[in-house]
């Protein structure tokens, strides 16, 4: 760059003698260039954080909006636009894709399963639970924009890694879950996908026997693999928080080290989903900054219950995710 500009730029101005006549013509010149240079420099540094490029590598989705979960951090008061959104914030969920209930046994695939654009040239299947389909309404944008299928295949509660989970509601092992997961697998098989995409709630059931085993089936599809790690869990309804505590809204974030639960648990995954060839997309840094988990971040709740994130702020991180899934399509 300094050899570049010395004969570009330097020498031009030392032989040009219209600028040593008019030199205020030299100082905007030098001025536009000097810009010109810091942006493309600022570009260069930007845009690679945006982007999922190789295995184990990937900083974060949404790693250059980390200024803004730091400025959430700082905030106590609700704005006008946040107050507004609270009554309608516990339906602020996905609307596009499925998502199966605790008591189906076996997945049925469906045209509610499919979102993107259904005519598209290339199919990504977004596979998991709970927190797999939360982003669903963000990839319906995504593959929509970028001409792709997007299948979804999810179920409440039910990790698609090969977990035995204890099901809450009635205290016993979640054996729909066992036979809707291979019921699962066997539908997977069939969709052939170009990217296979998985996304579970982090767990204490986790174990890496489980992890490979459901990573061997994922790897046998031929799909290039995406692992999403898990978002924080928030440890309270966040809109019933946020309506209590409007004027200090400090008292609903979390510390990331409570948000991001069993860590373990977590590190054990991604290094399985490693090994397998997956990308990782780490969304931490989209949710947390200084050590805090903020429960709003811009003019968005992050959450609309207890666990899972919001329709609208899982849309904000799309000029994210999106480089992400975009470079990854095009290996796929």
């Amino acid at each position: 760059m300094a050899v570049l500009l010395h004969y570009v730029v330097e020498r031009r101005f030392k032989k040009n003698v219209q600028w040593v006549a008019r030199p205020w013509k030299g100082v905007f010149t030098g001025g536009f260039t000097t810009a010109g240079t810091a942006g493309a420099m600022v570009l260069a540094t930007i845009i690679p954080l945006n982007l999922a490029t190789s295995s184990g590598s990937t900083p974060g989705v949404g790693s250059t909006s980390r200024a803004s979960a730091e400025e959430a951090v700082q905030r106590t008061k609700l704005s006008a636009t946040v107050q507004g959104a609270l009554q309608d914030a516990p339906k602020n969920h996905s609307t596009h894709g499925g998502i199966d209930d605790f008591e189906v046994t076996a997945f049925t695939m469906r045209d509610g399963c499919v979102a993107g654009d259904p005519d598209g040239a290339k199919t990504l299947v977004l596979m998991g639970d709970s927190h797999a389909w939360q982003w669903n309404d963000v990839y319906h944008e995504i593959g929509r924009e970028l001409g792709v299928r997007v299948v979804t295949i999810t179920k409440g509660g039910c990790s698609p890694q090969v977990y035995r989970i204890v099901n809450p509601n009635v205290n016993r092992a979640n054996t729909e879950c066992d036979t809707w997961r291979e019921s699962a697998f066997a539908e997977l098989k069939k969709i052939e996908p170009d990217v296979l995409v998985i996304a579970d709630r982090a767990r204490q059931e986790a174990n890496r026997t489980g992890a490979e085993a459901a990573f061997e089936v994922f790897k046998e599809t031929g799909a290039q693999l995406v692992y999403m790690t898990d978002t924080p869990q928030p440890g309270r309804n966040v809109p019933d928080c946020l309506a209590t505590h409007m004027g200090n809204t400090a008292l609903c974030n979390r510390k990331q080290w409570q948000a991001l639960e069993y860590t373990e648990f977590r590190a054990m995954e991604r290094e399985v989903a490693e090994e397998y060839g997956a990308e990782i997309i780490d969304t931490s840094p989209a949710f947390c900054a200084v050590d805090v988990c903020p429960a709003v971040i811009g003019d968005q709740i992050v959450y609309f219950d207890n666990s899972h994130i919001t329709s609208s702020y899982s849309k904000t991180l799309k000029p994210f995710l999106q480089p992400a899934l975009e470079e990854i399509l095009n290996k796929a």
